[in-house]
């Protein structure tokens, strides 16, 4: 299979369908998300596609709609290269869940993210007018909203070396936000904010009922390693290093400190991203936010299995994260893949958020 390693427990299944499955998880892999036309990756038909439940196009994922039955679990994501990277990415054990599922209603999941999109890339252009469709086509009922964003607004060369002050000796890891330009840091902040916000807007109007499901981040460590894998099919650069040289500009070297900015700069977008969910008021269902932090092994000297760059899990660490999250979407809606057994996840790091509960985090 391309992910290997998404070891969820289903129903046993005859010698060739591994095989099989192997080919229907590469489909739509190279597809452009935001764009309404099929790509050659993805299914041939919407009767091809409703066997797979996966496309990156809006206008197959309409057809299949319309082709695979009502009742299906419809699922829409929209995010960032943790939704989408080619080489393994979050949302891969969700769709070898989805496969070795027999259950019914089966699931069908549209993946609209795009390594490199922003919190606001999702609220904007042709994203927006896709997302947006699907959620409002022809009524059909949309199961789960899944979110990643945040970690592109703050990262990369456009963002963290604005982000950062020219440093003052001596380095103190005690005192990490002297390091920002807090106005800016402030600025970016408030933008992951409003995207969040325009987002559960849209759910509001046209999917009340969908479930949203978001994550935090990991521990990211500033060790300058490069991506590993190339996503030319997106038109987009996705190379890296995008911390330790910027860091390194500025005169950060000690590595205590940059550990103490990082935490501390994904902190705050981890706390936006909770302060901002836990206090929305509508809908008429639940959102979850998935504690990630802490669930994939920070990236250590003679411990890299679970790290691929500097941002980026590995397949192995992304396994554990999308195993995290299934049973976190499985604990708000017990029917969904109810004869899958995820091999990783605590309940306890699920977040729930209900609409008629006032909520705030920890």
């Amino acid at each position: 299979m391309a992910n290997g390693r998404s070891r969820l427990r289903g129903p046993r299944r005859g010698p060739f369908a591994g095989l099989l499955f192997a080919g229907l998880l590469g489909a739509g892999c190279t597809s452009v998300p935001g764009r309404n036309v099929p790509r050659p990756s993805d299914p041939s038909s919407p009767e091809a596609a409703c066997r797979v439940g996966y496309t990156t196009s809006t206008y197959l994922f309409r057809q299949m709609l319309d082709a695979c039955g009502e009742g299906r679990a419809n699922i829409v994501a929209i995010g960032d290269s943790w939704f989408a990277f080619t080489d393994g990415n979050l949302l891969f054990p969700l769709r070898v869940a989805m496969q070795r599922s027999r259950a019914r209603p089966a699931s069908t999941l549209l993946n609209l993210a795009q390594p490199g999109n922003d919190a606001n890339t999702a609220v904007s252009g042709v994203i927006k007018r896709d997302f947006a469709d699907v959620l409002r086509y022809r009524d059909y009922a949309i199961r789960f909203i899944l979110l990643s964003g945040g970690g592109n607004d703050v990262l990369g060369r456009n963002d963290i070396d604005r982000l950062l002050r020219e440093t003052v000796p001596p380095a103190d890891p005690s005192a990490p936000e002297t390091y920002f330009d807090q106005p800016t840091l402030e600025r970016k902040l408030e933008g992951i904010r409003i995207a969040y916000e325009e987002i559960l807007d849209m759910r509001e109007t046209w999917a009340p009922e969908a479930i949203v499901v978001t994550h935090t981040y990991a521990r990211v460590k500033p060790s300058g390693r490069p991506a590993s894998v190339e996503v030319a099919s997106f038109d987009v650069e996705v190379d890296g290093p995008w911390i330790a040289p910027f860091l390194q500009e500025k005169g950060i070297v000690d590595e205590r400190v940059q550990q103490a900015v990082m935490d501390y700069l994904l902190g705050r977008v981890n706390e936006t991203i909770r302060n901002t969910l836990s206090s929305h008021r509508g809908g008429r269902a639940p959102i979850v936010i998935v504690d990630t932090r802490n669930t994939v092994p920070p990236l250590e000297p003679g411990n890299p299995e679970h790290w691929q760059d500097e941002i980026h899990p590995s397949p192995t660490g992304f396994d554990m994260l999308g195993h995290q999250v299934i049973r976190c979407m499985q604990l708000v809606s017990p029917g969904f893949l109810r004869d899958i057994r995820p091999e990783y996840g605590d309940s306890r790091l699920c977040l729930e958020i209900r609409p008629d509960v006032p909520r705030h985090p920890r």
